[in-house]
């Protein structure tokens, strides 16, 4: 019996991916207000933003619209892009 897992079971350790680099841009608050309007199912504290960390805010945001790391980041832009 071969104890090797699987070829597609095995995670591929040589590529290097370099970390996401995201920061919100201008004032948060018409940005959240912006999506709750767009997204009424968002809550207020799926929207809560304090400096520094922003993968929860993406995590909150992903989890309650279900919805991807880079759809989340793309809303959040447009949002910025909405509200100037």
């Amino acid at each position: 019996m071969n104890s090797q897992a699987p070829q597609y079971c095995r995670m591929d350790q040589t590529k290097k991916v370099a970390p996401v680099q995201f920061a919100v841009i201008g004032e948060w608050a018409p940005q959240s207000a912006y999506l709750q309007n767009l997204y009424p199912n968002l809550t207020a504290k799926d929207v809560e933003y304090l400096p520094g960390r922003e993968f929860e805010l993406i995590g909150s945001i992903r989890s309650r619209l279900n919805k991807t790391f880079d759809e989340v980041v793309q809303m959040i832009g447009e949002a910025a892009i909405a509200v100037k």
